[in-house]
């Protein structure tokens, strides 16, 4: 398997069926392979290139030009997700949804389906069984090329990431965080805050699945993202002396918040400091004017990072797509290093466990 074999498969299907979908984790070259399509298939009209946001428009731009499909551009439109509805009744020889998990709610697919096309070409680090389903009921049935991460190491086409997983324990000794019970606030270890607010999150999962109430559902989802920035908020010690021990490499961080990651360092790239400044941190980082960039999300979809050899991530999440996502920004390097933070005896190990499940001899 090379990454000129995944093309291949990818555009002999492509001309037997409407729909392709392509699963590969980052650094697979998936925006390649769609330019190769889209050479392929263009014909007299034009192509609909689909992304999560608008600040990736750019950048989407510089890979046709990489990859010297630079003619094409001026066939192709640009959008993100949200703005699919106004494109509703045009016409496309082929149309590119980049990072697809993004479509599939009710409505962007349903603006989608309205979308008159001949191909379709269909990209993600990971879709799940049931996003699939959805994305075949809507659009018509989907050709799947599948390349795990496992799958691109061993065929040497990503480099091997050694993964270091960095645990830490919840203290048990101060009493610093205060917790509401009832009408009384009292002070909690780190160690005791958790377990009180994972029994609340408990208590309102149960009200919810017993009960249907939106209100349970809400306190629960509410509780969670407490939790989980508080997880965040206790790696935060950690992070620093990560940062202060890879003093001079190139590395990037993804923080549990934007605060945190303002907190953590000063290339932080945000919704808040604007696109036009997180188009310029990028690029510094790319030409080696700055060795370290910091964020929440942003970072983790539809941006090509140039020789990251280093990577923390303080909050994996429980969704194995942020995991890939994560090992992709670092996967260009020939020997990228990662640096996972995890909690001992917390949601954390099982969010570990989640984001590795189809690749558990990375971090075993």
């Amino acid at each position: 398997m090379t990454r000129e074999s995944i093309k291949s498969e990818v555009l002999e299907l492509s001309h037997k069926n409407k729909n392709i979908l392509l699963l590969a984790a980052t650094g697979i070259g998936k925006t390649a392979i769609s330019l190769a399509c889209i050479d392929e298939h263009l014909n007299t009209g034009r192509v609909l290139f689909v992304l999560p946001q608008t600040n990736l428009i750019n950048n989407t731009r510089e890979e046709y030009i990489k990859w010297s499909k630079e003619h094409l551009l001026e066939f192709t439109d640009f959008c993100c997700y949200a703005s699919l509805h106004k494109y509703i009744d045009k016409t496309y020889d082929l149309i590119c949804l980049d990072e697809v998990h993004n479509c599939l709610s009710e409505n962007r697919l349903e603006s989608l389906s309205k979308i008159k096309c001949y191909h379709r070409v269909a990209m993600s680090a990971t879709v799940t069984l049931e996003g699939q389903q959805l994305l075949n009921d809507k659009l018509g049935e989907f050709a799947v090329v599948n390349v795990s991460l496992s799958e691109a190491i061993e065929n040497s086409i990503v480099s091997e990431p050694k993964i270091n997983i960095e645990y830490i324990d919840l203290d048990d000794e101060i009493k610093r965080n205060p917790f509401k019970f009832k009408d009384k606030t009292v002070m909690m270890t780190d160690l005791g805050y958790y377990e009180a607010i994972s029994k609340s999150i408990t208590y309102w999962r149960d009200r919810w699945e017993l009960e249907g109430a939106a209100f349970a559902k809400n306190l629960m989802m509410k509780l969670g993202g407490t939790r989980q920035n508080f997880l965040a908020n206790c790696k935060e010690e950690r992070a620093k002396e990560l940062i202060a021990y890879l003093e001079g490499c190139r590395w990037i961080c993804f923080c549990g918040s934007i605060e945190q990651a303002e907190r953590l360092g000063s290339n932080v790239c945000s919704s808040k400091t604007g696109k036009k400044n997180n188009t310029k941190l990028i690029n510094d980082f790319n030409a080696g004017k700055i060795d370290n960039l910091l964020a929440k999300n942003m970072l983790q979809e539809g941006i090509n990072l140039v020789d990251t050899k280093y990577a923390i991530c303080i909050q994996l999440g429980n969704q194995e797509r942020k995991a890939i996502q994560v090992l992709g920004r670092s996967l260009r390097h020939a020997s990228p290093e990662i640096f996972l933070l995890i909690v001992r005896n917390t949601v954390d190990e099982r969010f570990l466990r989640e984001s590795f499940k189809n690749n558990q001899s990375l971090i075993n």
